[in-house]
């Protein structure tokens, strides 16, 4: 199905995203609290990423003069948060997953690119 075909599944596809991430940052914050030992900085990082790309995202549509550098930021911050997720599931011995935590931080790492260089010219049409 062609996201472009569908504006209403258009909109709503990237909210979903963010929320499936804020959802996992929340879940890797939960796990680390078994355990928090030299986990505390890292700990409050989680929560306070996760807290902030869903109130970010719920804001949205209030935020829309400012959306280019909204999304960018909550895709910015999407992409640090993985990365260190990736770096501390390596770090745990953790076989498969890392890699997928990587490829996310850098599909999200370009996604922000993409959102600050693109999209000025592809507003302007």
């Amino acid at each position: 199905m062609r996201t472009s075909a569908n504006p209403r599944l258009k909109a709503i596809l990237p909210k979903f995203v963010h929320f499936l991430t804020a959802f996992t940052i929340l879940m890797k914050g939960l796990i680390k609290l078994e355990h928090p030992h030299g986990y505390e900085p890292v700990i409050m990082l989680f929560f306070a990423a996760a807290a902030a790309i869903v109130i970010v995202t719920l804001l949205h549509d209030r935020l829309h003069h400012h959306q280019r550098y909204v999304d960018a930021g909550v895709t910015a911050v999407e992409c640090v948060v993985m990365g260190l997720v990736a770096f501390l599931s390596f770090r745990e011995g953790a076989r498969f997953l890392p890699y997928g935590f990587a490829f996310a931080s850098l599909g999200f790492g370009v996604a922000t690119m993409v959102r600050l260089v693109k999209a000025p010219r592809i507003q302007e049409r």
